[in-house]
């Protein structure tokens, strides 16, 4: 890494503390999510369609990953992420694209944080609560104990993120200990005991090549919410004690380990205790699963370790979203009083923002369903960006210092990736009824990330710098060039 890089890093502010080992932990988040998701399109689409699915993103995800390794290098000092890295190659030509690539990542990884709180809510009411079901009405919305222990479970990981990131990291050590020993026990034991019954297992994606290509990329367009954030091992960039090789490790690794849980997850699971049982319980039904194996008393030992497991995506997404908006406001993408970072090192003002929204979402708004589907677009607008800054700066800026440089191939390969998750978001932004969204309503408000990020970018320039509302072609910070790779991945 150069000494100029160096001095970039350094200056971002944030500490340089973690080994790849740190950020795998991190991302550890995507592939358990994976485990205790898939049940979904299972009682879906079948065993088969959901392992389809769900190969096939996080193969994708893993090539992808590959592809951020280089533009992290390149932008050594960012934190926040593939959206940031989209924003800086992208600015030359649409300098308010930023804004909106910068709020939809957010949106992705922040709104993670209601979702994820709520499963956890339902997971302990259903087990130790099912009696406890009165509820009161806010503005339309039913509040009940879920809601009121999905609140709890948001601002106790609020305060461990505020505390540092290395408590974050600890804590997903810890958990994902004992989600091995759940995925040993859930994978394992129906295999060793004979308790797999494959021939039950199905494929209904629907009749006709043409149904079945929608209905596949459509719980494509799901899954990928979840397939391809192992990406948030880039995030963390400027944290890592050697950025070079331990972000592109942890990049690597966590992918690598969500092609392995998915592939074994869709079909050892449903064959050990039927798709009937997944899709009547998506993820209570590990309960079921370890029960057989191990006896009725260590039901409930699964459901906490599966409550659990969804802390690991509270506090990764908390540390990234918090990261991205700190990111955007020195980029003077958004407000400037998000760049602060507490005595902990943390941008606890960015993870504040995602306390205070998380919070209204789970007590106001009635269809959360809607805001996924908003999420998800703006995510994968990031992803598509992403990757098309990718080839854009390798035509444009060949001689870049890249301490990380793919092989040729990998040219080719990215523009796959960008019509592949092109295709994706088309098919499933225009088919959201056949997985439960609904139609126009979610669309509209799918769509207000691309408003709330405008408005948040004008606010910054217009308002806080005084700055003319330039929409085109603003000069962009020029790259090294002339220094050899450092590094090279062969592709």
């Amino acid at each position: 890494m150069s000494a100029t890089a160096a001095d970039q890093r350094e200056a971002s502010g944030l500490r340089r503390t973690l080994t790849w080992r740190g950020g795998f932990a991190l991302a550890l988040v995507i592939p358990m999510s994976g485990l205790t998701l898939v049940g979904y399109e299972i009682g879906a689409i079948g065993a088969y369609g959901a392992l389809a699915v769900w190969m096939a993103v996080s193969v994708v995800a893993l090539a992808q990953n590959y592809i951020y390794a280089e533009l992290a290098g390149i932008y050594p000092e960012k934190s926040g992420g593939i959206a940031l890295y989209a924003s800086e190659i992208w600015s030359k030509y649409c300098p308010p694209l930023g804004g909106i690539l910068g709020w939809g990542y957010w949106a992705g990884w922040s709104l993670t944080l209601a979702v994820v709180s709520l499963v956890i809510g339902d997971l302990v009411q259903a087990e130790w609560f099912p009696h406890d079901t009165a509820t009161i009405t806010i503005l339309g919305n039913h509040v009940g104990l879920p809601t009121y222990i999905a609140a709890a479970v948001v601002i106790g990981v609020y305060l461990l993120n505020i505390s540092g990131l290395k408590p974050v990291v600890n804590t997903n050590v810890v958990i994902g200990a004992a989600l091995v020993l759940l995925a040993a026990v859930s994978l394992a034991g129906p295999v060793v005991l004979g308790q797999l019954h494959a021939s039950s297992l199905t494929f209904s994606a629907g009749h006709g090549a043409w149904q079945i290509i929608v209905t596949l990329f459509t719980w494509a367009f799901v899954a990928s919410w979840t397939a391809y954030g192992t990406e948030i091992a880039a995030t963390f960039t400027p944290e890592y004690k050697n950025p070079r090789r331990d972000m592109a490790r942890a990049l690597q690794t966590s992918a690598l380990l969500m092609v392995v849980v998915v592939a074994l997850s869709s079909t050892i699971l449903p064959a050990a205790v039927g798709q009937g049982a997944v899709a009547a319980n998506p993820v209570g039904f590990f309960a079921v699963l370890v029960s057989h194996v191990l006896g009725s008393g260590f039901g409930g030992v699964a459901i906490a370790i599966v409550c659990a497991a969804q802390l690991i995506a509270l506090g990764s997404a908390t540390s990234d979203s918090g990261r991205v908006l700190y990111q955007m406001a020195a980029d003077r993408l958004t407000i400037r009083q998000l760049h602060k970072l507490n005595r902990a090192g943390q941008p606890a003002r960015g993870m504040t923002v995602d306390l205070v929204f998380n919070l209204l979402v789970l007590f106001l708004v009635s269809n959360v369903a809607g805001i996924i589907f908003a999420s998800n677009l703006g995510y994968l607008l990031s992803v598509v960006f992403a990757l098309g800054g990718f080839l854009l700066l390798r035509r444009t800026r060949p001689d870049a210092e890249r301490p990380i440089r793919l092989g040729r191939g990998w040219v080719p390969a990215a523009a796959v990736l960008v019509a592949f998750n092109v295709v994706m978001i088309v098919i499933g932004f225009t088919h959201p009824a056949l997985v439960g969204y609904g139609g126009l309503t979610e669309q509209l408000i799918s769509l207000s990330v691309i408003v709330v990020g405008l408005a948040s970018f004008l606010y910054a320039r217009v308002v806080q710098d005084r700055q003319p509302a330039v929409f085109f072609r603003r000069p962009q910070p020029a790259l090294q060039a002339g220094v050899p790779a450092a590094e090279d991945v062969k592709g």
